[in-house]
């Protein structure tokens, strides 16, 4: 399995519409994160722009993928496939007993 970075460029000016699937979207994005096709998202301060670390097999998977998005129409993306993808490891906070 490869990894992908999806950079994605959001409407400068969210309709009604768009704003009514956002819910449905993030519900999406976490069923694809617990499967474990999306490794990471975020989205940038000025809301402008999403970014993703996908699993897939190719670029046109990772499209694929990005067209089952409730907002893909509104959507411009880019997709990178990457060398490697390294993230730390999550770290629980150190228990004292005393």
């Amino acid at each position: 399995m490869k990894q992908f970075f999806v950079d994605i460029k959001l409407p400068a000016e969210f309709s009604e519409k768009f704003v009514a699937q956002i819910p449905a979207q993030h519900e999406q994005i976490e069923q694809m994160m617990e499967a474990g096709t999306i490794r990471s998202y975020a989205l940038s301060n000025d809301q402008a722009r999403l970014y993703m670390v996908v699993n897939a097999d190719s670029a046109s998977n990772v499209d694929g993928i990005l067209q089952e998005f409730k907002l893909y129409e509104y959507l411009e993306s880019q997709i990178t496939e990457l060398m490697f993808y390294k993230e730390a490891p999550e770290q629980f906070p150190v228990i004292s007993l005393n």
